[in-house]
């Protein structure tokens, strides 16, 4: 392997997921993500994506976009990585309280489901 062509970066991305099978319980966490790309067969680009949360679980897949992971009640729980866009609509409750990923007002996702923060 080309180690020349290898990248490695680490950043903090927010996370929100909803445990809709079990407790019903919706949670907000910070987790930090790191991503490194290799030269793959056929000259395509291979990427691997390690997503840890607070509590030291880990989670391996090719696009951090969603991750799962078991809930106290045990059941597995989808988090989607909230993507926010900042818009002329003021930040208020509804952003606050969302359960959904994607963020549209003047927090740009910044506070987007903090009401459900761990």
């Amino acid at each position: 392997m080309n180690t020349a062509t290898e990248t490695r970066t680490t950043k903090t991305a927010t996370y929100i997921g909803r445990c809709r099978k079990g407790c019903h319980g919706v949670v907000r966490v910070q987790a930090r993500v790191d991503v490194r790309t290799f030269p793959g067969a056929y000259g395509r680009r291979g990427v691997s994506v390690v997503v840890t949360f607070p509590h030291g679980e880990t989670y391996r897949c090719e696009d951090s976009s969603r991750v799962f992971f078991v809930c106290l009640c045990g059941k597995h729980v989808e988090f989607r990585r909230v993507v926010g866009r900042i818009s002329e609509h003021k930040c208020g409750a509804k952003c606050l309280a969302s359960t959904s990923g994607v963020c549209e007002c003047s927090c740009g996702g910044r506070n987007h489901g903090a009401g459900h923060a761990a």
